[in-house]
This record gives C-alpha cells, sequence and structure tokens, in this order.
C-alpha cells in the first residue's frame, strides 16, 4: 500500500522513479494528478472518488436541474453573463439540466404580509410574475443566484422575489430543505461589497433550510466579480472572477447530484427523511384556528 508523506520533499516524479511517490496529502497537485492518469498508474481510492462523477454511466443517477436567476436590469449585464457561465459549467455534468431566468422586465411585488398563505396553506395571493419563476424554483434542485451589488446588498427586486418564497412551508412543506445553492454577485469596482451581499442570498438561502456552497479555491462565500462597469464585456476580462463564477457552478452541480440520489438511497433504505417539524406543524395549526395573526 502507498505510504502518504510530503509533497514538500518530493520533486516531480518519473515513471522510472516511483520511489518519491510517497506523498502526504490525499489533496494530490493537479500536475501529479494529471501524470498519474497519463502513464496509467493506479490512483488511491480516495482520489478516484473524487472524479467519480465523470465517469459514472447517466443511467445510473437521477436527474437534477439547476436554477440561474440573474436580478440586473440592464439588458447586456455582467451578472447575467456570470450566471449563464456558471451553469454552461454545470451542464457539463453527466444528468444535469439548467435553465437561466432573467428579472429584467419582470413585476415582482414584494411579500404584504398579509398572512393569506399561512392561515389558508395556500400559494400567494398576488398575481404577478412571480408565480412563473417561483414554480420554477420549486421544481428545481439546486440554485446559482446572481446580482449586482446595490450599497452593499443586492438588488429590490430580487428581495422581493426571496419575500415571497415565505408561502412554500404551507404548502409545499420542507420541499426545498436540503437543496443547495451558490451566489454570484458583481460590481463596478473590484471590493465594492461582493462578500457582504453574498452574505444577503446566503441568509435567504438557510431561512429556507437550502445548504450553501460557496465553490473551489477560496471561492468561501461564493463568486465575486468585477465588471469594471462594462457590463458582460468587464465580467469576460475578469479571468479571477469568471474562474471563480464556473467553479461555483460545477460545485452546485455536483453538490445537487450528490444530495438528489444520496437522498434516494436513504429512502430505498427505508429512512424518512420528509418528516414535518411538529412545531411548524402546530404553528399552522393556529394560524389556521385564527390564533396568530
Amino acid at each position: 500500500m502507498m505510504e502518504w508523506n510530503s509533497l514538500a520533499s518530493c520533486e516531480k516524479p518519473s515513471l522510472e522513479d516511483k520511489s518519491c511517490m510517497k506523498m502526504v496529502e490525499p489533496a494530490l497537485s493537479l500536475e501529479m494528478e494529471n501524470t498519474w492518469q497519463s502513464q496509467s498508474i493506479k490512483m488511491p481510492a480516495n482520489k478516484q472518488k473524487q472524479n467519480s462523477l465523470d465517469n459514472l454511466e447517466e443511467n445510473h443517477m437521477l436527474p437534477v436541474k439547476i436554477l440561474g436567476i440573474s436580478s440586473s436590469v440592464r439588458a447586456d449585464s455582467a451578472t447575467l453573463y456570470s450566471v449563464d457561465e456558471a451553469l454552461k459549467e454545470a451542464a457539463k455534468l453527466p444528468n444535469v439540466s439548467v435553465e437561466l431566468v432573467s428579472l429584467r422586465g419582470k413585476k415582482i411585488a414584494q411579500c404584504s404580509h398579509c398572512n393569506y398563505c399561512v392561515k389558508n396553506n395556500a400559494l400567494c395571493c398576488i398575481h404577478d410574475d412571480h408565480g412563473e419563476i417561483y414554480k420554477k424554483f420549486i421544481e428545481a434542485d439546486g440554485y446559482i443566484i446572481g446580482s449586482p451589488i446595490y450599497q452593499a446588498g443586492i438588488t429590490p427586486n430580487l428581495m422581493a422575489f426571496f419575500s415571497r418564497i415565505r408561502q412554500t412551508g404551507n404548502v409545499y412543506g420542507d420541499i426545498l430543505v436540503n437543496r443547495v445553492g451558490g451566489v454570484i454577485t458583481t460590481g463596478g469596482t473590484r471590493n465594492g461589497g461582493h462578500e457582504v451581499a453574498n452574505m444577503v442570498v446566503h441568509n435567504f438561502f438557510t431561512s429556507e433550510g437550502i445548504l450553501v456552497t460557496g465553490g473551489p479555491d477560496g471561492n468561501y462565500t461564493g463568486a465575486c466579480v468585477w465588471s469594471q462597469d462594462k457590463g458582460s464585456k468587464g465580467a469576460m476580462e475578469d479571468e479571477i472572477g469568471m474562474g471563480r463564477v464556473r467553479g461555483l457552478g460545477r460545485r452546485v452541480a455536483i453538490a445537487a447530484l450528490e444530495l438528489k440520489n444520496g437522498k434516494a438511497i436513504l429512502e430505498q433504505a427505508g429512512i424518512n427523511l420528509n418528516e414535518e417539524n411538529p412545531l411548524w406543524a402546530e404553528k399552522k395549526a393556529m394560524f389556521a384556528a385564527g390564533e396568530l395573526d
């Protein structure tokens, strides 16, 4: 069995000298990993697992859908371009379909907190463009949300859209719980409040039980794109930002595949993952009885 020691004391290995393969960390450099693959050297089991999604047959997995939402009101926006690039990367994985929705030109009122949805276990009584997009949101398995930065926050139309998701628990129960989401923010300056704005979307995700991923390579809160106020052209020129965007897209797709297929395996084993929180059930009953307003 191969012994893992330190990469620090190890130069680039050759085929003839395999003694240098005594490395430390299960995390290999990309260069080392490619060397192993090209020379048909058997990789350790933990690295094989990392690449397993690329090698699975499509019919062995349940399909997932990733919904991308851009909240920019501009036509040629950095946000729309960035979300689209993330979705293109997500779609490279097997059994992953994607859809892009723009909130530009949509009429979406904010929640009026009338409690109609809670008292009647019904969908929102406000009829506007929210309903069509909400249906797509409920049907998706993962989300990539993009917003330009407004005063270190997100756009008002996206906040309004989020506020109307409140109806979900009353009609569909915990349907959003343990789905996955990631966020992309774009700004005209390099340090223009990206991570603060990302956290606004994170707060929405966690309030709905949606799991959050930031992405690889130090992409802790999500992808941050510097548009230089040049729209899609500016986003395209931000090579670092676009690398983060594509990494986020792939990470959301991988997590969605793992979560949906893992849940299916547990349910086949007889483990019930859909039990309603008894406290929430009690609260809904009190609303229905008029005891809460």
